[in-house]
């Protein structure tokens, strides 16, 4: 038997997570293209860790 270790509005951040860091993975291949510049790995890690900071108060909050 399978136990929950989140509720409905936590998963729902946790889809919401997901689909941010994919918007980070986006915006950090795509903007680089427009300003002409190589691809800023420095960009893409503070992307991740913001958003996964922002997971975890929205998981804590409920």
């Amino acid at each position: 038997m399978m136990k929950v270790f989140f509720n409905k509005k936590q998963l729902d951040r946790l889809s919401e997570f997901f689909s941010n860091i994919s918007i980070v993975f986006l915006a950090s291949i795509v903007s680089p293209v427009f300003i002409g510049n190589k691809l800023s790995l420095d960009l893409l890690v503070l992307g991740i860790i913001l958003t996964s900071g922002f997971l975890l108060l929205s998981l804590l909050i409920y």
